[in-house]
């Protein structure tokens, strides 16, 4: 029989997890992807179709009620949603997502990046408010600090939100 392998040092956090607690019908929804979406991503509502989601591209989107939540890892280990595929969304707790820039501590409120798709994509998160590119997120509050951009960061969001 063969032995199976198992890391001493697996992975503290992916992103697009839940950071405490697991997913149930009531911290969860599930919705059809309009276009590629990653995981650990923000999603909103489509405006002409409430049954899919995609990444934001205005501000309304997620500071107009629009907003679902987060993208969350499939079981399959899949890093996207590829259009047209079932999504399952975060909408209540604390989740892992990647920070787009340095110096995230906790207690703020994220900014979700809705235009300029920059090094890490629309949906992102990140402290800087350049409101040109990035809004805050209603409902949120950053739980841990980073040193990096690209460094996992854990945020709480309270919803669902639509």
């Amino acid at each position: 029989m063969a032995q199976t392998s198992i890391t001493a040092n697996p992975a503290v956090a992916v992103a697009g997890t839940f950071a405490t607690g697991t997913a149930t019908p009531l911290n969860t929804r599930s919705l059809e992807a309009a276009e590629t979406i990653t995981v650990g991503k923000f999603v909103v509502v489509t405006a002409d179709d409430s049954s899919t989601c995609e990444l934001p591209d205005a501000t309304g989107e997620v500071t107009g009620g629009r907003t679902v939540g987060i993208a969350l890892r499939p079981a399959s280990g899949a890093t996207s949603y590829a259009s047209g595929e079932t999504v399952t969304i975060g909408t209540n707790g604390e989740f892992w997502v990647v920070a787009e820039d340095t110096g995230v501590i906790a207690g703020i409120n994220p900014f979700v990046r809705f235009a300029d798709a920059g090094t890490y994509g629309l949906g992102s998160i990140r402290v800087d408010a350049d409101t040109s590119d990035a809004v805050a997120l209603p409902n949120a509050v950053v739980t841990s600090d980073t040193v990096s951009a690209g460094d996992l960061v854990r945020v709480w969001i309270n919803g669902p939100f639509v």
